[in-house]
C-alpha cells in the first residue's frame, strides 16, 4: 500500500518535470537572437545603412514609425514595416547599453541634445502652452474631446464675432496667453545656463496677442480633402527637391505608379478616411 501512494505522488511531479522542459527549451530557442529584433541582422544592417545614406530622414527624430518616412522597404528587408520598426528600435537600445557604447559616441550623442536649441524643452519645468482659442472655445460649449469631429454649427458659432461664447474665450485666451507669457520669461531667468541661442528659441514660443488676434477673426476654413497621391507625396518630402513643383509632382506620379496593390491600398484608405 505504501508502495502505492509514493508511485502516485511522484507521478504528478514528473509531469511537472517535464512541462518545465519543454518551457526551458523555448528560452533557449528564444534566446537564440537579440529580444524585440525580428529580422535578420543582415537585413537590419542595411536599413541603418539606408537611413544613414538617403535622403528623407535628415531632421526626422527617433520616436516616429520607419514606415511614415518611407513606405518601400521590400527591398531592403523581408519583414514587414512593422517589424523593420520594432526591430530598428530594439536594436537601438541595446547598441545604447552603456557597456557597447564608445565614451567619444556617448559624448557626441549628450553634446548634440544638450547643446540644441531644443534642449529647453526637454526640462520639467518647460512651461505648458495654453489652450488655444478654439480649444477654449470648445471647452465652455461643453465639448473636452478635441479630437472628435467638431459639427459645422459650432464652428459657425466660433466664426461669429457676436457670439458670447466666442467672445468669453477670447477674453479667457488672452488672460492665459499673458499669464503663459509670464511663465516662459520667469522660466528663461531660472536658467542662466542657456546658450544665447536657446534663449531666442525659447522666445519663439511667447505669444504676440496683437498677431493672434487678426488669427482669430479669419474664419475656419475645412482642409482641402487630399488625394492618394498626395499622401504619397507626404512620405517624399526630401525626394527631388532640386526639381520645380511641376518636374517633382511628374517624377512622383511615376514613383507612385510603381508602388504595389498593398501599399497604394494604405494611401486610398488615408484619402477616403480624412
Amino acid at each position: 500500500m505504501k508502495s502505492t501512494k509514493r508511485q502516485a505522488k511522484e507521478t504528478p511531479f514528473k509531469k511537472q518535470t517535464s512541462v518545465s522542459s519543454e518551457s526551458e527549451h523555448e528560452d533557449v530557442e528564444e534566446a537564440k537572437g537579440i529580444h524585440g529584433i525580428k529580422i535578420p541582422v543582415s537585413d537590419l544592417l542595411n536599413i541603418c545603412k539606408h537611413i544613414t545614406e538617403d535622403s528623407g530622414f535628415e531632421n526626422k527624430k527617433g520616436s516616429v514609425k520607419l514606415g511614415s518616412v518611407k513606405q518601400n522597404w521590400e527591398s531592403i528587408s523581408q519583414g514587414t514595416v512593422a517589424e523593420i520598426d520594432s526591430s530598428f528600435k530594439a536594436a537601438f537600445r541595446t547598441a545604447c547599453k552603456k557597456e557597447h557604447v564608445p565614451l567619444k559616441v556617448m559624448a557626441s550623442m549628450i553634446e548634440s541634445v544638450f547643446s540644441s536649441n531644443s534642449y529647453p524643452q526637454l526640462l520639467p519645468d518647460w512651461p505648458k502652452k495654453n489652450p488655444s482659442a478654439f480649444q477654449t472655445f470648445l471647452s465652455l460649449k461643453g465639448i473636452t474631446n478635441h479630437f472628435t469631429i467638431i459639427p459645422d454649427s459650432v464652428k459657425a458659432e466660433f466664426n461669429d464675432e457676436k457670439n458670447e461664447n466666442k467672445q468669453k474665450a477670447l477674453s479667457l485666451y488672452k488672460d492665459a496667453c499673458h499669464e503663459y507669457n509670464l511663465v516662459l520669461e520667469d522660466f528663461i531667468k531660472a536658467h542662466p545656463e542657456f546658450s544665447s541661442e536657446q534663449i531666442e528659441f525659447t522666445k519663439t514660443h511667447l505669444v504676440d496677442l496683437n498677431k493672434d488676434k487678426s488669427k482669430s477673426k479669419s474664419r475656419i476654413v475645412a482642409n482641402k480633402r487630399k488625394s492618394a497621391f498626395d499622401f504619397f507625396k507626404l512620405t517624399k518630402k526630401g525626394k527631388y527637391t532640386d526639381l520645380t513643383d511641376e518636374e517633382r509632382d511628374a517624377k512622383l506620379a511615376k514613383a507612385f505608379k510603381k508602388i504595389g496593390t498593398d501599399q497604394k491600398a494604405i494611401f486610398s484608405a488615408l484619402e477616403e478616411n480624412q
